[in-house]
C-alpha cells in the first residue's frame, strides 16, 4: 500500500456528523466527545467506546474526527480491522496527530505485538497532550490482555457503553442513509423492510445498500415493488 492509498484510508467519512447520530441513551458520551473535540487547544484526553456491531461506534468516531478537523486540529481515523494485515507498525508516528480515533480495537488486541504498539501510542499521545478515542465490541475493563499495563491505559479517561438503537430509531437511520445517497425511501417500503427482513441494523443497512446500488437514477423513490424486484428475485 503506497502513502497516498494509506492517507485516503485514514481519512474519516465526511457524511458522519454528530447532528446525524441517532440513538437515545448516549447523551453523556456524545456530549463528552463534542467537548473534547470543540476545544481550541486540545488536551490529553481519552475515551473508549464499546458495543456490539452496528451500534454507532464508527459514526461517533468519524464525527469526532470531523469536528476536530473543523476546529483546526489534525485528526486521523484508523479502522484497525483494515490495517491488521499491515501490522502494528502502521501506528508509528500517529502520536504526532492531535486527534486519534482507533476503531475495531478488538480485532487486534489478542496480539501481544499490537498491544505493545497501542500501549506506546497512548503514552506518546498523552505526552504530546493529544486525544485518543478508541472503540471495540468489549469493555476493556474485562479483557484478558497479555500486556497487563495496557488495560489501565485503555480505561484511562472513561469507558462508555454505546446504547444500541431501538426499533423506533431505525427508520430515521435508514431514511438518512437513503437521503445521503440521493434517494427517497417511501414510508411503505420502509415499513415493509422492517417487518419482512431481520431487524438488526447491520442486516437492514446491507439490504438498503443493495437497493441503492441497483442502478436506479438519483432522486428515485424506493417503493415496495422495487424492494421486491431487487431483494426477492
Amino acid at each position: 500500500m503506497d502513502a497516498q492509498q494509506l492517507s485516503l484510508k485514514l481519512q474519516a467519512d465526511n457524511n458522519f456528523r454528530f447532528e446525524h447520530f441517532v440513538g437515545s441513551g448516549n447523551e453523556a458520551l456524545l456530549e463528552q466527545l463534542k467537548k473534547i473535540t470543540r476545544r481550541q487547544l486540545l488536551q490529553a484526553q481519552q475515551m473508549y467506546l464499546y458495543a456490539p456491531p452496528a451500534s454507532g461506534k464508527t459514526h461517533l468516531l468519524q464525527a469526532a474526527c470531523r469536528q476536530a478537523s473543523e476546529q483546526g486540529h489534525s485528526s486521523v481515523y484508523v479502522p484497525l480491522s483494515v490495517f491488521k494485515q499491515q501490522g502494528p507498525a502502521i501506528l508509528q508516528g500517529l502520536d504526532q496527530i492531535g486527534f486519534i480515533a482507533m476503531d475495531e480495537c478488538d480485532t487486534v488486541l489478542s496480539d501481544r505485538v499490537w498491544q505493545e504498539q497501542i500501549f506506546a501510542l497512548i503514552n506518546a499521545a498523552r505526552a504530546h497532550q493529544h486525544c485518543v478515542v478508541m472503540a471495540g465490541r468489549s469493555n476493556p475493563a474485562t479483557m484478558q490482555l497479555a500486556l497487563r499495563d495496557l488495560q489501565s491505559r485503555l480505561v484511562w479517561g472513561g469507558v462508555y457503553a454505546v446504547q444500541a438503537l431501538s426499533d423506533t430509531d431505525k427508520p430515521a437511520v435508514l431514511t438518512r442513509i437513503a437521503g445521503q445517497a440521493g434517494y427517497k425511501l417511501s414510508s411503505e417500503a420502509l415499513q415493509y423492510l422492517l417487518h419482512t427482513y431481520p431487524r438488526d441494523l447491520s442486516s437492514l443497512i446491507a439490504l438498503l445498500q443493495r437497493l441503492l446500488s441497483s442502478g436506479q437514477p438519483r432522486n428515485h423513490i424506493i417503493t415496495i415493488p422495487w424492494v421486491k424486484r431487487v431483494l426477492e428475485k
